[in-house]
């Protein structure tokens, strides 16, 4: 597939090699054997047809038409020649949306969980376990390591990040951090750090995108500098901008390669910068949130019931 990608005259991407260029006409998505085809002309969508049925010709494999899935993900509000993408806001009939309704029922479905009344929030953040309440005993073998498969066993913090484009949610994680952090200000830096290099990579590739994969190194930085970085924890902040100046008992003992995003900040690489709890979206990520606090956080990363 990549020497007849090549032969056509695209482009490998260098900051995501599934990626392709064809004269700033056309962008191929190619992840092992699923193929999404995004026509940048508005004008015309001679280059389209021109890759999609050399595609076609060259390999067995079938035109399927507009994108409604693709890796568990299911797109909808898409138009004839590939995705057309707005600006607009979320809920604007021209953009487009994805969800994985289907993939979410299969989890379901997995761990035989029924659909039952909904509630507000995944997780109650009021609820304690204790010694009185916990019915491990009764749990067998087999049912132990499937709940454990599911809400993991260890005192590792998750941290989590949610990256903009305009006001579209375009990049999101929220994983189980790779060691114990001692303070709530050691996890944080953590996840500032797991934050700085994503960062970094987005301004990267969304460069690579917009220039048909040519770009200078000044531009890179140039464009890397305008990323803003939000972090609700004044401690984790301290650090990042006034490095050493803040050393203290409570971080000279944290690994040299958390601190990239005190890097990426001297180097303005990345700008960090104070927002408050209850304005940092990530929050629906990493942590149990109340019925009401939990709802406002979807609305806020432009997400929105499918049943509506």
């Amino acid at each position: 597939m990549d020497k007849c990608l090549i032969g056509l005259g695209l482009i490998r991407g260098v900051y995501d090699t599934n990626i392709y260029f064809y004269n700033k006409l056309v962008i191929v998505l190619l992840y092992v054997d699923d193929i999404i085809l995004f026509n940048m002309d508005s004008s015309s969508s001679t280059a389209f047809d021109f890759i999609a049925e050399s595609l076609l010709l060259s390999f067995k494999m079938k035109d399927l038409g507009p994108v409604r899935k693709f890796l568990g993900f299911e797109v909808s509000n898409v138009v004839e020649n590939g995705l057309k993408l707005s600006k607009a806001s979320f809920n604007d009939r021209n953009g487009v949306s994805i969800n994985q309704d289907t993939y979410l029922r299969t989890i379901l479905t997995r761990y035989k969980v029924t659909p039952g009344r909904p509630i507000l929030t995944p997780a109650d953040p009021w609820n304690k376990i204790d010694c009185a309440t916990c019915i491990d005993n009764a749990l067998s073998d087999s049912d132990k390591t499937t709940y454990q498969s599911i809400i993991g066993t260890d005192r590792r913090s998750i941290g989590g990040y949610a990256f903009f484009l305009g006001k579209s949610l375009i990049s999101w994680k929220a994983k189980r951090q790779t060691v114990v952090a001692l303070s709530s200000l050691e996890a944080e830096l953590m996840s500032c750090s797991e934050a700085s290099r994503e960062a970094i990579w987005l301004c990267n590739l969304l460069i690579e995108i917009t220039n048909n994969g040519n770009f200078s190194e000044a531009e890179r930085l140039r464009a890397s500098g305008k990323v803003t970085i939000n972090c609700d924890n004044q401690g984790a902040l301290a650090t990042i901008l006034r490095g050493t100046a803040n050393l203290t008992n409570r971080t000279k003992h944290i690994n040299i390669r958390f601190f990239h995003a005190r890097d990426m900040q001297e180097k303005g690489l990345a700008c960090f910068k104070y927002i408050p709890t209850t304005d940092n979206v990530a929050d629906v990520l990493t942590k149990a949130l109340g019925g009401s606090r939990h709802d406002e956080m979807v609305r806020m990363l432009g997400m929105r019931d499918l049943s509506n």
